[in-house]
């Protein structure tokens, strides 16, 4: 994490990481979760992501990967207990984003661009400055100004450790930066401080495959 940045952003594609033949940093939860993943495909991903998790964690709280004490607080928000580390992980298919941040929640979230705008998760799931930002926006755009919303949308919800028919109040309480990556992937982080703005440091690693 940047010494000067209220939260750190990792962007990876599950698929560039090598193959996690070292199960050491993977507590025995892990493991055994993984176990019951029928689809190979689908279990290299959530191993390859839980390892990336806890490697992330163990550099900033100085303790071996799988010891790191990752518990679920509020609506399963996961968290580092006994320390002022707070780290959120969204994936989407390949695309996989790791936030964290030192004294204040974070959320992440990832989500493709659509074919076309949703109408009923615009009309129904998002709250009204988000829709009317969707809105405005000219047609041929909308969709990827929908992505760009829920990624805001559903970051501050999990930043507020709350959920979506909280969506309003967690917009106006925890600060979000959205971004495009390639073609059709976007993301967006929030941290629950009621500041300004924040201050993101993105780190893009290898995208060739989760960015289509």
């Amino acid at each position: 994490m940047s010494a000067s940045s209220d939260v750190s952003v990792l962007l990876f594609d599950l698929d560039a990481v090598p193959p996690v033949d070292d199960l050491s940093a993977l507590p025995a939860d892990d493991l055994a979760v993984a176990s019951h993943i029928a689809d190979g495909q689908r279990r290299r991903r959530f191993l390859a992501a839980r390892r990336e998790v806890r490697l992330t964690l163990a550099q900033i709280v100085g303790v071996p990967p799988a010891a790191v004490p990752i518990h679920r607080g509020r609506n399963g928000k996961p968290l580092v207990a006994g320390t002022p580390v707070h780290f959120s992980v969204a994936t989407r298919g390949a695309a996989c984003a790791i936030a964290t941040a030192l004294h204040h929640p974070v959320g992440v979230e990832v989500a493709r661009v659509p074919h076309q705008t949703p109408a009923p998760v615009l009309g129904q799931l998002l709250p009204p400055s988000a829709r009317s930002a969707v809105l405005a926006a000219a047609p041929d755009e909308q969709p990827r100004e929908f992505a760009l919303w829920w990624c805001r949308v559903e970051a501050a919800v999990r930043a507020c450790g709350a959920g979506l028919d909280e969506a309003a109040a967690c917009l106006d309480v925890a600060p979000q930066e959205a971004r495009v990556f390639g073609p059709d992937l976007v993301a967006a982080v929030a941290i629950a401080h009621r500041a300004a703005d924040i201050d993101v440091w993105w780190r893009v690693a290898a995208l060739a495959g989760a960015v289509r």
